[in-house]
């Protein structure tokens, strides 16, 4: 959506209080009306440009419709806050997608992007396999390995399909993210994490 205020006064003041609400321009109804043609048209072709760029970026992406342009405004602001996010939304709806636009947008946008689905790992692997374990903690442990929390480390990771884990392991996940802290299987070091 495209703002432009248009008033009868021309106050420097009142241009730049309406461009810090979100207008897109100011127009002074005194001036040439086909300068306001003119501003029209910059900013109509500004936004299919965008408009473009997004959709090469996030294939699958329908950056045209009003309701995922509200959800892009919503990922720009969250981008730029340090929290962990929720997305929720059907099977297919470009979770992902989302969730890999506010790490592009983000400070972490140099760090790692890791997607894990929850759905895919076996209850018996999901410690070890999120949090990562020790040489000798388990049968078949031959050799210490990170989780996925710790390949996100400095970036984001994007826990997939967490409603079709037990309630038990969900738990654990929500007390991982709320401390930002892990210990492999097999040792009672604890990992400080720096993620999203």
């Amino acid at each position: 959506m495209i703002i432009i205020v248009v008033t009868n006064w021309d106050s420097h003041l009142i241009s730049k209080e309406a461009i810090r609400k979100g207008a897109d321009d100011f127009f002074i109804k005194t001036e040439k009306h086909t300068l306001l043609k003119a501003m029209l048209e910059n900013l109509l072709a500004a936004a299919q440009q965008q408009d473009e760029t997004l959709s090469a970026d996030y294939p699958g992406l329908v950056v045209h419709a009003p309701a995922m342009q509200a959800v892009l405004a919503d990922a720009r602001k969250v981008a730029r806050l340090n929290y962990t996010v929720l997305i929720s939304g059907e099977s297919g709806s470009g979770k992902e997608v989302v969730a890999r636009y506010i790490h592009d947008h983000s400070r972490r946008r140099e760090g790692p992007f890791v997607a894990v689905n929850c759905a895919a790992i076996p209850e018996s692997l999901f410690e070890s396999e999120l949090f990562g374990h020790e040489r000798g903690s388990f049968t078949g442990a031959s050799q210490t390995r990170q989780g996925w929390f710790e390949a996100a480390q400095k970036g984001t990771l994007f826990l997939d399909e967490i409603a079709e884990l037990p309630v038990t392991k969900q738990a654990t996940l929500l007390r991982v993210l709320q401390e930002k802290r892990i210990e492999h299987i097999g040792t009672q070091r604890s990992i400080s994490l720096d993620i999203r």
